[in-house]
């Protein structure tokens, strides 16, 4: 295969819708799920990362969901 190949395939796996709802739930159920946790066991600190982590998920999802659909 070569490097064409290879990176059409891998845009090809990140345009599926599957991968979008996997990449957004998982920022879903870090901010909603794993946050309130880690705050009802006093782990400030990691109640904070989790947050941004989660943030970072959701909008990097849409953010590729948009993007690979106006550009491919």
């Amino acid at each position: 295969m070569t490097w064409e190949e290879i990176l059409h395939s891998a845009l090809r796996i990140i345009q599926k819708p599957s991968f979008i709802f996997l990449l957004i739930g998982c920022g879903l159920f870090s901010y909603f799920i794993d946050r309130p946790e880690l705050i009802r066991k006093s782990l400030d600190k990691e109640a904070k990362i989790t947050k941004y982590i989660g943030v970072t998920y959701i909008i990097g999802g849409i953010a590729i969901f948009v993007i690979t659909k106006l550009f491919l």
